[in-house]
């Protein structure tokens, strides 16, 4: 089955083929019938979620925080799925800085007070 999204490890885009398998990463998808294009806009995030037991089904990654980002409301949703590979000895959610150190330069995150 063909992944449709992008994936993101140690501040690189990298296809699912080429992610090192003892090292964090995220993935970026669109929901379904949406374009796989990030927008030149802010997202802002809609919801986050924590699944410590689930294995996501855009690649096998264990602990994993979900990110629903839109543009604005009713806008379609892109997720930011971000965890540890399967069999990782690793069980533990990733931290704020684990998260960007996989996504690099590709996305910036500015904390609304």
């Amino acid at each position: 089955m063909a992944v449709r999204g992008f994936f993101f490890q140690n501040l690189k885009v990298l296809p699912a083929a080429a992610l090192l398998p003892y090292e964090p990463y995220c993935s970026f998808t669109a929901e379904q019938g949406v374009p796989l294009v990030i927008p030149a806009s802010t997202l802002v995030v809609q919801s986050v979620d924590y699944d410590e037991s689930a294995i996501a089904d855009s690649q096998r990654m264990t602990s994993v925080t979900r990110i629903a980002l839109a543009a604005s409301t009713g806008a379609p949703i892109y997720t930011l799925r971000c965890g540890w590979p399967e069999g990782t000895p690793q069980a533990a959610f990733l931290s704020a800085n684990q998260i960007f150190n996989a996504i690099g330069n590709t996305f910036t995150m500015d904390q609304v007070q």
